[in-house]
């Protein structure tokens, strides 16, 4: 057993030498090893050694000095509850150096600590972050023999472990710091959301994921530039619908209003549910935060879900639902503007039903099919013919007049005139009856104005195929 006093001008040296290495190259691995050296020398111990806690937490080996060959039973990793009393992982919470076998005590915290580190006298120092969490151990050890210092030496060796363990402690929080940061640089990336932040009143771009840069080029294409010169391959300056002026109030401060709206990318196609505030970025400065999320998948399911319930899958025509939202929208429209008139033309096939029984359902479905391709490739009816149900059909045209309704009927008459020719060369004839009605003279509401057009083609039926009758009761004759 061996007992050391050092003198205060070594010390000094020490403290020194210390001090200017942690500060020339703080985060050197190598530097870290050189000065758990020079306090094991100084202090005649042969193993010096530092552990940090992980995220698990787990403390891990980070550096050690050994003047003997056994140093690799230092373990690489362990878990302090494995090895210490739920007493001994307080008292190093609270603070207090561990000083094993300096004198005789053969207390259970000195056969934990020794058990643990194979060690016959230890010095170790727990480091603390945020009051009591403990987040290291920097420690001198001795396995050969017992190691006697006074109580000045003792002190002096604790406060230089301490000089170490606020190294830990700061790159703890570095280390605390950068894994907080990737871990919400990876949660930005990965959270199926595009996320810009751009200057209020510049729109430099500050902030974007990856998801958002991707498409545009990357971090680095976008990163400082305005955020309408990278989206908008047009633009010359601030796009006409930014929101800035939704975002805050009077005062020019941000409210807690989120402006929305859904944005439809050129390139792509792609759409996109836009959100939008204002707040402060870390610097101080006004800032907006845009958030978007693909809603292509949605937008098509929309558009599916609507085409099933306004159009009809077999004529590839709109159904009654369109015609009677077409009419109401048209008349909506037409109570503002003077003079405005809308005609609707309702007809049914006359001898459909002997169409299926003579050819079969195929055949009149293949003839369904026919007229509906021909109200929709038709100038004259194009983008205006409608399925109403079975073999009843409509022509609904707003804002045109008595002569142009003439056309049409010549046209449709003329049509139904023809013989239809089937996919197996099969020619069948089908005439129709058509009635005819007006807004606003006949009716001032879709529904009605369906039913007059309805009563009328009624009549042209009693009168005989392929007729056509206004609701005054006027009979229609094609034109040559």
């Amino acid at each position: 057993m061996r007992t050391y006093v050092y003198s205060d001008e070594k010390l000094h040296g020490l403290f020194a030498v210390i001090v200017n290495r942690l500060s020339d190259d703080a985060g050197h691995a190598e530097m870290i090893q050189s000065i758990l050296k020079d306090i094991c020398v100084h202090f005649r111990f042969g193993c010096g050694f530092i552990y940090e806690v992980n995220h698990t937490g787990h403390f891990d080996l980070r550096e050690y000095y050994s003047s003997y060959d056994n140093a690799e039973c230092l373990p690489n990793s362990m878990l302090l509850e494995d090895h210490l009393s739920g007493a001994e992982i307080a008292r190093l919470k609270e603070g207090r150096t561990a000083i094993i076998q300096l004198t005789h005590d053969e207390s259970m915290e000195t056969n934990n600590l020794t058990r643990l580190f194979s060690a016959n006298s230890i010095l170790l120092t727990p480091v603390l972050a945020d009051g009591d969490k403990l987040v290291g151990l920097v420690a001198m050890i001795d396995r050969r023999h017992q190691i006697l210092l006074d109580s000045a030496s003792i002190k002096a060796a604790q406060t230089v472990l301490k000089l170490v363990g606020n190294h830990v402690r700061l790159r703890s929080y570095q280390m605390r710091l950068e894994y907080a940061h990737q871990s919400l640089v990876s949660v930005m990336d990965h959270m199926g959301i595009d996320i810009y932040v751009n200057d209020f009143d510049t729109h430099e771009i500050l902030y974007l994921n990856r998801s958002m840069a991707a498409p545009y080029g990357g971090l680095e294409k976008m990163m400082g530039r305005k955020c309408w010169e990278v989206l908008y391959d047009d633009k010359t300056g601030e796009c006409d619908f930014c929101p800035r002026t939704k975002l805050i109030d009077e005062e020019g401060k941000p409210t807690k209003n989120i402006y929305s709206w859904d944005y439809r990318r050129p390139f792509d196609g792609s759409w996109f549910r836009v959100l939008c505030a204002a707040f402060r970025w870390v610097d101080g400065r006004m800032a907006q935060v845009v958030s978007s999320v693909d809603i292509t998948a949605n937008k098509r399911n929309e558009e599916t879900i609507n085409r099933l319930a306004n159009y009809d899958n077999l004529t590839q025509l709109p159904n009654r639902r369109k015609l009677t939202n077409v009419i109401e929208d048209t008349i909506r429209d037409f109570y503002r503007i003077d003079n405005a008139e809308a005609w609707i033309i309702f007809f049914d096939l006359d001898n459909f039903k002997d169409v299926n029984d003579t050819y079969g359902h195929q055949a009149g479905d293949e003839l369904l099919e026919q007229i509906g391709w021909t109200l929709n490739e038709s100038p004259l009816t194009k983008g205006c013919g409608y399925r109403f149900g079975g073999d009843e059909f409509a022509v609904f045209k707003p804002n045109v007049d008595r002569i142009q309704v003439n056309r049409i009927l010549d046209f449709l008459l003329g049509t139904f005139d023809k013989q239809w020719l089937l996919k197996d060369d099969e020619a069948v004839s089908c005439q129709a009856s058509f009635g005819i009605a007006r807004f606003p003279n006949d009716a001032q509401s879709a529904e009605i104005l369906i039913r007059q057009a309805d009563l009328a083609m009624y009549k042209a039926k009693e009168a005989g195929k392929g007729q056509a009758v206004f609701t005054s009761g006027e009979f229609y004759q094609r034109r040559s």
